[in-house]
């Protein structure tokens, strides 16, 4: 025999409950906008220098050749298990080869150019893929409507 929970709704009430969860969207007959000049201060320093970026093209070097050695002299059978076997053991942090680990992992420039182009053109084909999509959607809306 099957026994009603003591938090069972009927469907008038599950029906006026929905109904009241629906999001609601109201437009305001009025609106204001502000507008800002931008501080002088900040659009001159909004950039890096070139120092700046070359300071950190080499602290960035420095800290790969860090980890790097770190991953030759730490036990494993590949640099996976080295790396696993780093993080585990708060040795280093994800946080700190993000960014870096073409440095760290050896990869030619040529490699990282072709990977990122690869991944370039992977995100444009799902754009097209998508906006393909949005547009016979609209079509057979407009059939419809």
């Amino acid at each position: 025999e099957h026994t009603m929970s003591c938090c069972s709704v009927d469907t008038q009430d599950w029906q006026s409950l929905y109904k009241q969860l629906q999001p609601k969207v109201t437009f305001s007959e009025q609106s204001s906008m502000c507008i800002y000049c931008p501080d002088p201060l900040y659009v001159r320093n909004k950039s890096y220098s070139k120092s700046e970026r070359k300071s950190f093209r080499s602290e960035a070097l420095s800290e790969a050749i860090r980890i790097k050695r770190l991953i030759m002299a730490t036990p494993g059978a590949s640099t996976k298990d080295c790396f696993t076997y780093l993080l585990k053991n708060d040795i280093i942090f994800l946080e700190e080869i993000v960014g870096i680990e073409h440095l760290v992992l050896g990869k030619s420039a040529s490699a990282l150019l072709k990977e990122r182009r690869n991944h370039s053109k992977a995100i444009l084909a799902e754009q097209r893929r998508q906006r393909l999509f949005e547009e016979m959607w609209c079509d057979y809306a407009e059939k419809l409507g």
